[in-house]
């Protein structure tokens, strides 16, 4: 890619948001990739062949974008801010692969995901995520019936060490409760703030996390699962017992689940293993 093209060199980056009077916008966790060597290095990590399609989420000025497009056979990128769709139509308009959809990724129906990709064999998400909205997104994707093989996200260092948080740990909570029930999940390389236009306060982190083939399903559902280990961890300083009593399970139903999966009532739900939430689950929604 030449330096005129790349919209992650800074000199370009500084370009395009004078022809276009573009600030970016601290609210909605805006900032632009200005190393290409780094980005250059995340697209990398995206594990994307020339058969794959990419998902992006907030593509920005495209610096991602582009280099994606140049790996995969078609990338679908949402871009929530109206006032980039110019920029993003010069960045990437040399790419008869790339579509750029006006849309607010969390309030995609799984429906419109699927017609989008409706020829794809493999997906891989690759993306630079907005802040703001990192656990929300990668739930999301985790739940998502569409066959995507891995996904591959730059983070703040803190949520994507939330994601992998293991049993116990104050940080555990549902995101990290999905990850370990349908992916394997590892941090990459760190990204020091310096990468970015403008600087961010924190370090970030790019997390891979590989889909597992297939993801096994409970009895119960995926949708009772959730719900019930949101439960679990509701209230962190009650009790499992106080927990799913305050959600509305039958006192009966909760102690036998308790005597079949041989727990401790008293005990609180993050100290729950995943593989022990879904059998509690079960014995739960059996009743």
């Amino acid at each position: 890619m030449d330096y005129f093209s790349d919209a992650g060199h800074p000199a370009v980056i500084a370009r395009l948001l004078h022809d276009y009077d573009i600030r970016p916008k601290k609210g909605a966790g805006q900032n632009f990739f200005s190393d290409p060597a780094m980005l250059d290095a995340i697209a990398d990590a995206g594990l994307v062949g020339k058969n794959d399609w990419v998902l992006e989420i907030g593509p920005g000025l495209g610096a991602l974008t582009q280099r994606l497009a140049a790996k995969g056979k078609q990338v679908i990128a949402a871009e929530l801010d109206r006032d980039l769709l110019p920029v993003l139509a010069e960045t990437t308009g040399g790419f008869d692969n790339v579509k750029i959809l006006q849309r607010d990724f969390l309030r995609m129906q799984e429906e419109t995901l699927e017609e989008l990709f409706r020829d794809a064999e493999t997906i891989r998400v690759v993306s630079n995520l907005p802040y703001n909205i990192t656990n929300e997104a990668v739930q999301k994707l985790l739940l998502s019936e569409l066959p995507i093989a891995s996904i591959t996200l730059l983070l703040q260092k803190e949520a994507a060490l939330r994601i992998l948080a293991e049993q116990g740990d104050k940080q555990y909570g549902i995101t990290s409760m999905m990850n370990r029930y349908y992916a394997e999940s590892e941090i990459l390389f760190d990204v020091p703030g310096e990468c970015f236009f403008p600087r961010p306060g924190v370090t970030s982190a790019v997390i891979r996390m590989i889909r597992r083939q297939p993801r096994p399903c409970p009895s119960c559902g995926k949708e009772k699962l959730w719900k019930t280990a949101r439960a679990c961890i509701a209230m962190r300083r009650k009790t499992l017992t106080n927990n799913l009593k305050a959600a509305g399970f039958p006192e009966e139903d909760i102690h036998r689940a308790f005597d079949e999966c041989g727990l401790d009532g008293g005990i609180r739900g993050e100290t729950l293993g995943i593989d022990m939430i879904v059998r509690l689950a079960e014995k739960l929604h059996d009743a």
